[in-house]
């Protein structure tokens, strides 16, 4: 199994999967520049992830492949299927993200968020507004106005603090770039037995609709969705490892 995390994060937010070993699964990691020992030496590139990962999987053939994004790696995962050759390929992405990333209706949004964050934070530094911003990612925007989820945004936020990575200016050019001017090709389109996405209901980066109508426009029928998840699913909802477990051992 190869793991693709997305821009700004770590490889560890796939720590559950660790378990996974004991049931036979070897897993590999994708690192992003400037993160897990990964010099900031270059500019992620979703076409090129794909082929490195192609490349690895094709050395295995033979065996079983399945391949898990988030985020910017759900398109990584999708382009690396295509050039797969095993006969046996299953993709799962959590917040995938959509074609040019969104584009402006996600521009406006994740903006607005994060100048709210400001002013919750009461601050301009960086860290101190992405760290506010972080309790948006959780449960989206309504999730901030439930008083039920406070214990568990305040919760998540102090035990993530030091392992959420700020968006300086060079890493998030370099995670992001290619991202946002990236849409698959004319005629894409995945085997929708193979293929699942898990989002959810409240994602303030992605919406909804936003990804429905990515997964329509591949062939991508299968869609677990959860509800007041928001962008960050595998912090609020880790039973979504589970459902993906499921889904590769179909």
């Amino acid at each position: 199994m190869i793991l693709i995390p997305g821009a700004l994060a770590s490889v560890e937010i796939f720590e559950s999967t660790n378990a996974w070993k004991e049931s036979g699964y070897a897993l590999a990691h994708y690192r992003f520049p400037g993160l897990d020992g990964l010099p900031l030496d270059h500019t992620l590139s979703i076409e090129h992830a794909a082929r490195q990962i192609a490349e690895l999987a094709n050395i295995y053939s033979g065996k079983p492949i399945r391949l898990l994004g988030y985020s910017t790696g759900g398109p990584i995962a999708i382009l690396a299927s295509q050039q797969i050759q095993s006969p046996e390929v299953r993709v799962a992405v959590i917040s995938p993200a959509p074609p040019k990333a969104g584009g402006m209706r996600t521009t406006l949004r994740s903006t607005r968020d994060i100048l709210a964050a400001s002013l919750r934070a009461c601050s301009l530094n960086r860290r101190k507004v992405w760290l506010e911003y972080y309790r948006t990612l959780l449960f989206g925007r309504a999730g901030l106005r439930d008083p039920d989820l406070t214990d568990d945004i305040a919760r998540i936020v102090e035990q993530e603090r030091d392992n959420i990575v700020i968006p300086e200016s060079d890493i998030s050019r370099a995670h992001t770039r290619d991202i946002r001017n990236w849409k698959p090709a004319e005629g894409l389109l995945v085997d929708s037995e193979r293929v699942s996405f898990y989002i959810g209901t409240e994602d303030p980066v992605f919406s909804v609709a936003q990804l429905e109508d990515f997964a329509n426009a591949i062939g991508v029928s299968r869609i677990t969705r959860y509800q007041g998840g928001g962008h960050l699913l595998f912090m609020t909802h880790p039973e979504v490892f589970d459902d993906i477990y499921k889904f590769f051992d179909e």
